[in-house]
């Protein structure tokens, strides 16, 4: 049985801090089904809040319908991240393990995810504030 499939709520033999859909605390409770179903929650946050920008945006506010396009851009990208790790995991279970946990371990460290996306837009030629990297 995985993390994922232990029965809830209330079961005796869930790893400390196991919560459904929640941010994983611990490495063991790490797997890239679990970390799909985190980020398909945040997605449904995400829409939520979305629809709620939309209503600021039709009403001439013009910061609603900045958050509104921000939100829905952000909405838009959780969309074929999801898509894609689900893919990975069908494709290389294993890989998509390896690579969950890479991405986990990154996001505890705090400060690599910025350097990573700062590193591989230098690769790719990605402008930054209007400048070249």
């Amino acid at each position: 049985m995985t993390l994922t499939e232990t029965p809830l709520p209330n079961m005796p033999d869930a790893p400390p801090g196991y919560e459904p859909f929640s941010y994983p605390a611990h490495r063991a409770h790490v797997t890239a089904e679990r970390i799909v179903q985190h980020l398909t929650a945040e997605a449904q946050t995400l829409a939520v809040e979305t629809r709620k920008a939309v209503k600021r945006a039709k009403v001439d506010d013009a910061d609603g319908a900045e958050i509104y396009f921000a939100l829905s851009a952000a909405w838009v990208n959780q969309y074929a991240l999801i898509h894609i790790l689900r893919e990975f995991i069908k494709a290389a279970p294993d890989r998509a393990e390896q690579a969950v946990a890479a991405v986990w371990e990154a996001w505890e460290d705090g400060g690599l995810p910025h350097e990573l996306v700062w590193q591989w837009g230098k690769e790719y030629g990605v402008p930054r504030d209007g400048e070249m990297v």
